[in-house]
C-alpha cells in the first residue's frame, strides 16, 4: 500500500453548492432600531402607569393623614392628651 494513496475519494467544488445562511445585522449582537423603540414604548408605557398609580396612592395617604389630623384635633379640644403624628416623609 502506498502512502500517498487517495482511497478512491473524489473533491470537487460546486458554485451551486449551499452558501452558509447570513446573520441579520439587527440578530448579530445587536437589537434593531425597530425592536430598541418598541422596548423604549414598553417601559414608557408601564412607568407612566407606575407613576400614575403613586400618585393616586399619595393622594390617598395625603387624604387620610389630615383626616387623621382633623380627628386628633377634636379629641385634643375634648381634653384627651394625644400625641401628634410625626411628619410624613416625602420622597426625594
Amino acid at each position: 500500500m502506498q502512502e500517498n494513496e487517495d482511497f478512491g475519494l473524489v473533491f470537487k467544488t460546486n458554485e451551486n453548492a449551499a452558501q452558509p445562511a447570513t446573520v441579520p445585522a439587527e440578530v448579530d449582537g445587536l437589537l434593531s432600531d425597530a425592536a430598541v423603540g418598541a422596548i423604549a414604548d414598553v417601559i414608557g408605557d408601564l412607568t407612566a402607569g407606575y407613576e400614575k398609580q403613586v400618585g393616586e396612592l399619595r393622594r390617598q395617604v395625603d387624604q387620610l393623614t389630615g383626616k387623621v389630623d382633623a380627628l386628633l384635633s377634636l379629641l385634643q379640644s375634648k381634653g384627651a392628651d394625644i400625641v401628634s403624628l410625626p411628619a410624613r416623609k416625602t420622597a426625594s
